[in-house]
């Protein structure tokens, strides 16, 4: 056991292709069961993502592609505990991301200037492929 550890579980929209929303719900969490304190689901799909939250009292995360004003009133039907989003897919020039009751995680972040300048705009966590680069102090991240 790993304590102060989160995994973030997505269930991928191309499972929809073979199972239902439901389906996809149970046998995930049923999977998940014996760590499910340590885990946030995380998915593209609102129907999944509505199924997983019928069965699961813990944490959701919604992925979203675009940086469109109906993805703003998605997230805000949704209200996921955490957003997620490629951080190439977000205008540079806007102020702040969506304000609400989410975290923020933003993907594609490679470099320190990268996540110090959207963690000014709201980001919180940051998912890398380049982890030794983004591990700072300024960052709050040991």
């Amino acid at each position: 056991h790993h304590p102060g550890v989160t995994a973030f579980v997505e269930i991928k929209v191309e499972s929809l292709a073979r199972f239902d929303p439901e389906t996809l719900a149970r046998t995930t969490l049923e999977a998940l069961k014996p760590v499910s304190d340590k885990v946030v689901v995380i998915c593209e799909s609102p129907p999944v993502l509505n199924a997983v939250r019928r069965r699961f009292s813990g944490p959701v995360g919604w992925v979203f592609e675009a940086w469109r004003p109906c993805a703003r009133h998605q997230a805000e039907a949704l209200q996921p505990d955490y957003l997620f989003c490629d951080a190439d897919c977000i205008p540079r020039e806007i102020p702040r991301l969506w304000p609400g009751a989410w975290q923020w995680a933003l993907f594609e972040i490679n470099t320190l200037t990268e996540a110090l300048f959207w963690q000014s705009k709201g980001g919180g966590l940051f998912e890398t492929g380049e982890i030794g680069t983004l591990v700072s102090p300024s960052l709050g991240l040991h």
